[in-house]
């Protein structure tokens, strides 16, 4: 783990990664509706969330524009208002969720966390007890904060897999997928060409006199002197990885396919321009993924997409039931709540994910950027989308080639 990487990165949810605030950023001293006790800003069905846990929150993300070298937007600014209401919105969804998870019994015990906090340290601090600490010195924050922050990603957790627990992907609903989604388990045609793209007949008939042979060595020594696709020039004007049946306009995907191997075309008008192509391979034929290999793909594929779709309706269904019973402070605003006072500043609704989990890795890198691994389910469906829904894909060249050589918005998207 690279040092610069912080317990507040590893803990504080994604909504809020790079947000500071001063202070609490309430108005002084001005209660909300409710009867909102001192100590709190908002009040959710009976319980209180403390003001204390709004700074600890937003003290922690301080670090965050610290470690990136940026500055935080000025209190009263629209970034400022939009970052502060995500940071309210948090911890209210936060304690709604605990309170649904008491409520349908789901408990997380210590034994849970400590394997959480050891897990933690594994990952990230290659269990170096010395360096989680040093961290924790750092950033400000406290072991209790931490373990109570991984027992909330823990209580999401329990959570959604029991609202979740009932849905069952079948064969039945397997086949379905294939027999409406059938492109993304075709490959389609594919060649390995090279091509050379000028502006003009003259040049391109100039070109061809050169490379008709279809020596190699000469068309790459060619293309690099004279193509005006820019990657071209370093590929000796292979297209990387070849092309995919339709995947270029018609006027080169026609020529491209039909040629023998070895051969160069005559020039090749299209809007780019006018190409000269040879095919360097025989022409690889259409295939299809058999069911056996990709069963179990699309089914854990489909697992995810209905799991996402019912936590979020569960989620809007829980954050709507709650209007009534959260009320905030004047200057915290909660996006969903009736109660929020009129001259506090309207704010984004929130993400609909139902779990508080944090990245699991750094949230940003040094300009503010996503620069570290996603989590485990998400790096299992990245996984699962390329097996079950990319096979029909193939990259040809850098995105410059590509559009050189002719290949169209349309054919591309076609594709994907």
């Amino acid at each position: 783990m690279q040092l610069g990487r912080t317990i507040a990165r590893i803990i504080l949810p994604v909504a809020l990664a790079g947000f500071i605030a001063t202070g609490c950023g309430g108005e002084d001293g001005v209660l909300g509706l409710g009867g909102i006790p001192d100590d709190a800003f908002c009040t959710v069905g009976g319980a209180d969330v403390k003001t204390k846990e709004f700074d600890t929150l937003v003290s922690g993300a301080k670090k965050q524009y610290e470690d990136n070298g940026r500055d935080f937007p000025k209190k009263g600014s629209d970034e400022y208002k939009k970052l502060s209401s995500e940071a309210v919105s948090f911890l209210v969804k936060r304690e709604l969720i605990r309170s649904e998870a008491d409520r349908q019994g789901v408990k997380v015990t210590d034994k849970d966390v400590d394997k959480a906090l050891k897990d933690l340290q594994e990952q990230y601090f290659q269990g170096d007890a010395k360096k989680y600490k040093e961290e924790l010195k750092r950033t400000g924050y406290t072991e209790a904060r931490v373990k109570s922050d991984l027992k909330d990603q823990a209580i999401s957790t329990k959570l959604n897999k029991k609202i979740t627990d009932d849905i069952k992907i079948s064969d039945k609903d397997i086949k379905k997928f294939i027999e409406e989604n059938p492109d993304q388990f075709v490959t389609k045609e594919s060649r390995e060409v090279a091509h050379i793209l000028v502006k003009t007949k003259a040049e391109a008939d100039a070109v061809y006199a050169q490379v008709k042979d279809g020596n190699k060595a000469t068309f790459a020594k060619v293309a690099k002197a004279k193509t005006t696709d820019p990657s071209g020039k370093d590929t000796g004007g292979v297209l990387t990885g070849g092309i995919q049946r339709g995947q270029t306009v018609p006027p080169f995907d026609k020529v491209a396919f039909s040629m023998k191997t070895g051969a160069v075309s005559q020039p090749v008008k299209t809007d780019f321009g006018y190409h000269v192509i040879t095919a360097r391979g025989d022409v690889k034929p259409e295939t299809k993924q058999k069911l056996a290999d990709v069963k179990d793909d699309i089914k854990k594929q489909r697992q995810g997409e209905l799991e996402a779709e019912r936590l979020k309706e569960w989620e809007e269904n829980l954050l709507k039931d709650a209007e009534d019973d959260v009320a905030c402070r004047k200057g915290f605003v909660w996006t969903q709540t009736v109660t929020e006072t009129q001259d506090t500043a309207p704010a984004p609704a929130p993400e609909a994910d139902t779990s508080e989990e944090a990245p699991a890795a750094d949230a940003k890198d040094a300009d503010g950027k996503d620069a570290d691994a996603k989590d485990a389910d998400a790096d299992e469906k990245a996984s699962n989308d390329d097996a079950a829904g990319d096979g029909d894909k193939t990259e040809t060249s850098e995105d410059t080639a590509k559009q050189s050589s002719g290949e169209t918005e349309d054919t591309k998207s076609e594709d994907k």
